[in-house]
């Protein structure tokens, strides 16, 4: 097994352990990846090209009875496909590292709002905040995933 850093929009948002990265890429990364030694650097989609992927998913998919968890939950689909549906700790850190992608990105478009420097200041400190308590327990969280 390799460990591999998975970086998006330039930053380190997790790991993975595998021992066969394009594989577990072309799974993950539809919007395209490459590896650099031992970085997993997904490509960037525009929205539009996000929202095609995903409702071509949809369609693919047979749709769970509303009110059910496989109805609801973010990417169960792409969960089931990797044999993770019983794997609540890794869930849980890819949950943890889109909400760490969109953390990131409410600071880039923070950067061209008209807000009060302070309001910003405020916004930059809770997301760094938040990014480092994020990063120290998905570390500890990886120790309990199948």
């Amino acid at each position: 097994m390799r460990t591999y850093g998975i970086y998006m929009d330039g930053k380190k948002s997790g790991s993975v352990k595998t021992n066969d990265i394009h594989g577990y890429a072309s799974k993950v990364c539809p919007q395209g990846y490459k590896v650099d030694g031992n970085k997993l650097i997904a490509g960037s989609i525009s929205f539009g090209e996000a929202m095609a992927i995903g409702m071509k998913k949809v369609e693919e998919q047979e749709r769970a009875e509303f009110g059910t968890y496989a109805a609801h939950q973010p990417n169960h689909e792409g969960f089931k496909q990797l044999g993770k549906l019983d794997d609540y700790a890794y869930q849980s850190l890819v949950h943890m590292q889109t909400a760490a992608h969109h953390l990131s990105w409410a600071l880039t478009v923070l950067d061209h709002a008209d807000v009060p420097a302070d309001l910003q200041e405020e916004v930059q400190k809770f997301v760094r905040q938040t990014a480092t308590i994020s990063t120290e327990l998905q570390d500890w969280l990886r120790d309990y995933t199948k």
